[in-house]
Order: structure tokens, then C-alpha cells, then sequence
């Protein structure tokens, strides 16, 4: 898990400290390459989670540019399904309607206890629920833009970004092993570029980031006992949750009581 975030500026700091060298020309591709390394690492847990309101104009919204990942979108408090729609991409040449033929899903499920002395009579009565789709509407993702079925409108991006400083440097986790393999990252990168360090080689700097950048996955990824307890719930129940995503997964932290 990680809780808080420090500022690049730090582990640049760190570096003139403990390589002491001459020059500053660096710095400004050392921005890059801690970019390179989180992506390296590679965990959502490093990043903000952001909710931004677009606007939709002849089918299409430019996605934002601080977007890393895509969580969810919402569109008049539903949540859009990503669509199958193959000639749905140009958002300037759209040929069909929005509404596909059959948008209703079935499902079976527990629903509830059959009370009976009668010991050959089912435990259980099993209902069939018509689950239908709140919305027909759907998007897609096509040359950094979000394009949508409905022609204009209003959507939310709920996703995750780079959490960045006052001063436009990229916030890195404050955690020790992250800034390990920040810090070997960069070295291995300046001596790519012809720096020579009078103690160890690129090969020693190459191992030592390899080394950092895998413990920074194993314990950011390590959940506290409060996200344990929510995994459980959401993974250890009877009856499958199956249309959390148009509720937005609210809920799903929930435990699942049986009435016996």
C-alpha cells in the first residue's frame, strides 16, 4: 500500500548528493525517466484517482492528457458500457443506431429460502431475474478520443493520472524502496548517455534497478488489513455479484449475510 507521495524533486536532490555530479543537463531528462520508471513499476496505487466532467460534441471528447489509466465512464448517472460496435470508431461517418435489437440479459440466481418440513422439497427457491441495461448508449476509444453513441451530451471520466507538484514535477511514493529504483533508474540512464562513475559500472547499476523496481511492486502491491477484509467480501460469497459495474462496484466491500 502506499499513503503518501514526495515530490521527483527529492530523488534528484538525492542523486547530487550521492553521485555529486558536474553539471545540471540531466535534471530535465531525469523528469522523463522517472516517468519511465512508475511505468515500469507499474502500480495503480501511485496514482490519483481523478473525476473530470467532458463535454461531447458530434460524438466525440478528446481525452484528457494526464489520464494513465481509464477506470470508468458515468453519463447522466449510469455507468457506459465500452461498445461492440465496429463501425462505431469515426464518430464522422457513424452508420447505425445506438439501439442494438436485444439489450435484455438473463440471469439465475439463489434468490431465497423455501421453508418446508417437506425434506424433498428444494432447500432453495431458484428465480429467473430479466436484467435490462439502464442505458443503450456506450463508447469507444479511437485516436485519443473518446467516441460515444449519443451524438452530444455531458460525461464523466472517473480514472487514474499522475499526481504532480506545485511546480509541475511528478509526485513519486514515499516509500524507500520506490525511490531505490528511481534513483538507480536515472544512474543506469546517465551512463547510457556517457557517464562514468568511479566506483561501479552500468552493469551494477542495471542489477541494482531490476533488484529496487521488483521490491517496489511486491510492497506497494502489499494490501492493508482493512483492503484484506475487503477482498475477502467482494471474492467469498454464494450468490455472484454480476452487474456491480453499472452500480459502479458500490457495495462491494459489503460481507454477504445468509438468513438460515
Amino acid at each position: 500500500m502506499n499513503y503518501k507521495h514526495i515530490s521527483s524533486k527529492q530523488v534528484i536532490a538525492k542523486i547530487y548528493r550521492d553521485l555529486k555530479p558536474s553539471g545540471s543537463s540531466w535534471t530535465s531528462d531525469a523528469l522523463e525517466w522517472i516517468g519511465e520508471a512508475l511505468d515500469f513499476i507499474g502500480y495503480h496505487g501511485m496514482f490519483d484517482h481523478v473525476a473530470k466532467e467532458l463535454t461531447v460534441e458530434n460524438h466525440k471528447a478528446e481525452i484528457p492528457c494526464d489520464l494513465y489509466q481509464l477506470i470508468q465512464i458515468e453519463h447522466e448517472g449510469t455507468a457506459l458500457v465500452y461498445g461492440t460496435d465496429t463501425t462505431g470508431y469515426n464518430a464522422d461517418s457513424r452508420t447505425t443506431s445506438a439501439t442494438p435489437t436485444n439489450s435484455s440479459v438473463y440471469t439465475v440466481a439463489v434468490a431465497e429460502t423455501n421453508p418446508t418440513d417437506d425434506h424433498s422439497s428444494p432447500a432453495f427457491t431458484l428465480k429467473f431475474t430479466k436484467d435490462t441495461r439502464q442505458s443503450n448508449e456506450y463508447y469507444l476509444i479511437n485516436g485519443g478520443y473518446i467516441v460515444t453513441s449519443f451524438e452530444e451530451g455531458t460525461i464523466k471520466l472517473h480514472y487514474t493520472a499522475y499526481p504532480t507538484d506545485s511546480d509541475g514535477f511528478p509526485m513519486v511514493p514515499d516509500n524507500i524502496y520506490v525511490k531505490q529504483a528511481l534513483e538507480w533508474y536515472i544512474i543506469r540512464q546517465m551512463m547510457m548517455g556517457g557517464y562514468v562513475h568511479p566506483v561501479f559500472d552500468w552493469g551494477v547499476a542495471d542489477r541494482q534497478w531490476g533488484h529496487y523496481c521488483v521490491a517496489a511492486q511486491n510492497d506497494l502491491a502489499f494490501p492493508s488489513i482493512d483492503k484484506m477484509e475487503t477482498m475477502k467480501n467482494m471474492f467469498v460469497r454464494m450468490v455472484p455479484m454480476i452487474n456491480r459495474h453499472s452500480d459502479f462496484f458500490i457495495g462491494n466491500e459489503t460481507q454477504e449475510r445468509l438468513d438460515r
